[in-house]
């Protein structure tokens, strides 16, 4: 059950790099055609006509008004012809607006040509359904080094421009889809790669009936499935990620890829910062097929090495579940990685700070190695996070680690950072040492699993300074007829690490 977290003040950090000067504009005059104030007119349809020309404020330079459908209408029109609004214009909205579910809707702007306006929703809201059935193709497009011959789903496919001050409250539904390209997918959208201030959305994404995904990577966040060296801002998402399917047989697993990173907030986020976020995203997996890595978390699904962003005050309210997750081969280690704030953390950078986690996470079923913890699944490098984890942690796979705050820590500096734990962890995974898998960064990603603990299940290489757990710790039986089949600690369950000034509240398997 989610728990419901209190705050008594939540302040915004507004960094000094972040600017939105598209947003600034008070101007109310603008020239354009009239039209009829009737219900109809704020609702995109099929039927819906495109104005003969799109309004322009009267002073304030290249604003864009988007009054009513007809408007949005032709704006749609304009960006799928490829027309230039000149040099980072804005479009600004002036009414609330809705989405038929009949309107067949084509992301706006792709890697070749990319959406480039400043949008500023001016605190009003869209609301409807995306029925996509247009993918926003585009022919291989190397942006910053990388390629995007992608499929990219949302209200924008592929954003350059600022986006602020706008509600979403959008449903992303895909019935039968097939895809043989990764798709990046989020109710704002897919790639964006500038700043995002003060953006709310709500809705859900989801995958059913016959769903397959055929590619080495996909991506998907409640606001953006990636976005790039921009920050986000005081931004919020609310409502479902789900990805199920109901397989006769293995071909028909949901999400057969080789790499998948999910995130409440976005799949991936590279560089930039973040600054006051909250997610409510629940995601749900279930009958799902992944070759190596799967990585889901409340912000993002991982981190990547130097390019993680700075992320301050950030919380998580949402419910992970993932049942019956299968490998597509054995030929090297793979895993699932579930956390509040990140599934996989490679960063050696600064860790978030300030980070709240009150979402449960439950994990059964699943055929690869699964890490758990209420902030972090895999943690590798640098320092660990600063926060509380409220949330329950359950881990019924075969193998893995389950901690309150970490599942698997390979390697983290010298760490000074308190932590706290307030949610109960349970393990039903017994110590395995097969090493029949190879690759992986130690015994730990070998084959020996089957650690818990109130703060971390494992720790390679590091120290837990400062910390507290409150929450109990349910792991099998640890020894039988003199075999020892699983470890279980307050703290840590098992490694090589420092413990320093750390205090336990909590039971371990019903002793305190």
């Amino acid at each position: 059950m989610r728990k419901v977290y209190y705050f008594a003040s939540l302040f915004l950090t507004l960094l000094g790099s972040v600017a939105f000067s598209s947003c600034e504009s008070d101007d109310k005059g603008y020239s354009g055609d009239s039209f009829d104030d009737v219900p109809s007119s704020y609702i995109l349809s099929p039927d819906t006509k495109p104005s003969s020309r799109l309004p322009q404020r009267e002073t304030g330079g290249s604003v864009y008004l988007i009054r009513n459908s007809s408007d949005l209408k032709l704006f749609i029109d304009m960006v799928c012809e490829g027309a230039s609004f000149g040099d980072y214009a804005t479009i600004e909205l002036t009414h609330d607006l809705s989405i038929s579910e009949k309107y067949e809707w084509t992301p706006l702007g792709n890697a070749l040509h990319p959406l480039s306006v400043h949008i500023d929703g001016k605190g009003h809201t869209i609301e409807g359904t995306l029925n996509i059935k247009h993918s926003a193709m585009g022919p291989d497009e190397e942006v910053d080094g990388e390629k995007y011959g992608t499929t990219l789903y949302g209200f924008i496919g592929f954003g350059v421009g600022d986006v602020c001050n706008l509600n979403l409250k959008l449903d992303l539904l895909f019935h039968n889809f097939n895809v043989s390209v990764y798709p990046i997918i989020g109710i704002l959208g897919g790639v964006i790669t500038s700043n995002i201030n003060d953006v709310n959305v709500a809705g859900d994404i989801k995958m059913e009936g016959t769903t397959r995904i055929h590619g080495y990577e996909t991506m998907i966040g409640g606001v953006a499935g990636k976005l790039l060296y921009g920050a986000m801002t005081k931004c919020s998402a609310k409502g479902n990620i789900v990805i199920s399917n109901h397989p006769l047989q293995e071909r028909d697993y949901a999400m057969q890829m080789d790499y998948a990173y999910i995130g409440g907030l976005v799949g991936n986020h590279y560089q930039g910062q973040s600054s006051s976020c909250i997610s409510e995203m629940d995601i749900e997996l279930e009958n799902c097929a992944i070759k190596n890595h799967l990585g889901i978390g409340g912000y993002m699904g991982k981190a990547a090495y130097h390019n993680v962003p700075v992320i301050n005050d950030f919380t998580n309210h949402g419910d992970f579940k993932l049942t019956n997750i299968r490998k597509l081969s054995s030929d090297k280690e793979q895993f699932i990685a579930v956390g509040g704030v990140f599934g996989i953390n490679e960063s050696t950078t600064l860790a978030p700070v300030n980070v709240i986690n009150t979402g449960d996470i439950e994990i059964e079923e699943t055929s690869h190695s699964a890490y758990a913890g209420g902030f972090e699944g895999f943690h590798q490098g640098g320092d660990l996070t600063t926060g509380i984890n409220e949330g329950d942690i359950t881990n019924s796979a075969k193998r893995g680690y389950t901690g309150g705050c970490y599942g698997l820590v390979i390697q983290c500096d010298n760490n000074r950072n308190p932590v706290e734990n307030k949610g109960n962890i349970k393990s039903t995974i017994f110590i395995d040492d097969r090493t029949d898998e190879t690759g992986g960064l130690s015994k730990y990603t070998k084959g020996i699993s089957g650690y818990t603990g109130g703060i971390a299940g494992a720790i390679v290489i590091g120290s837990v300074s400062n910390s507290t757990n409150y929450g109990d710790i349910t792991a099998p039986t640890p020894i039988v007829d003199g075999v020892q089949l699983s470890l279980a600690g307050a703290i840590v369950g098992d490694g090589e690490y420092d413990v320093e000034t750390c205090l336990n509240y909590g039971a371990v398997n019903g002793k305190k």
